[in-house]
């Protein structure tokens, strides 16, 4: 189960992914819960930081240690709070793909979903090669980083 979070300025997008995602036969949730089943794509902007009900979302996510991608829609910094994760960057056009190669891993059975009292600095490796993935062979897939299992540096870029 899937639920978008995004602010007012994100809603087209939003509504995008969501058809998007429907249509590939993925359930969409209405509203935010806490279960640790329910994976959240949080969709940022320049005011994401800056709206309530926007920020409150990302904490309740992290709180119940869902599965969370942060995916840039515009061009702005991460919130505080979830600066460590990394994000998407879609802010040069929106890309389906990416997102549900992201998904894919993220509800796939025996993913792990973060530890519910592990350090919340920390995030997880990812395979170098997924859209959106910065060099340096982290990125989020449950919210947390093994620094035991780094992901090799795939060469010049």
């Amino acid at each position: 189960m899937v639920y978008i979070l995004h602010t007012p300025a994100a809603s087209a997008t939003a509504d995008r992914l969501r058809a998007d995602l429907q249509s590939a036969g993925q359930a969409i949730e209405s509203t935010q819960s806490t279960t640790r089943t329910q994976v959240v794509i949080a969709l940022l902007g320049a005011n994401s930081e800056s709206d309530p009900s926007f920020m409150q979302g990302l904490l309740r996510a992290l709180d119940s240690s869902q599965h969370l991608l942060p995916v840039l829609v515009e061009d702005a910094p991460l919130p505080k709070v979830i600066e460590h994760l990394g994000a998407l960057d879609l802010t040069d056009g929106y890309d389906y793909k990416a997102i549900q190669q992201w998904l894919s891993h993220a509800s796939a059975p025996g993913a792990r979903p973060p530890d519910a009292g592990a350090d919340a600095t920390t995030a997880e490796p990812q395979p170098a090669d997924w859209p959106g993935v910065g060099r340096c062979g982290y990125f989020l897939v449950c919210g947390r980083v093994d620094p035991g299992r780094r992901v090799p540096d795939p060469g010049p870029a």
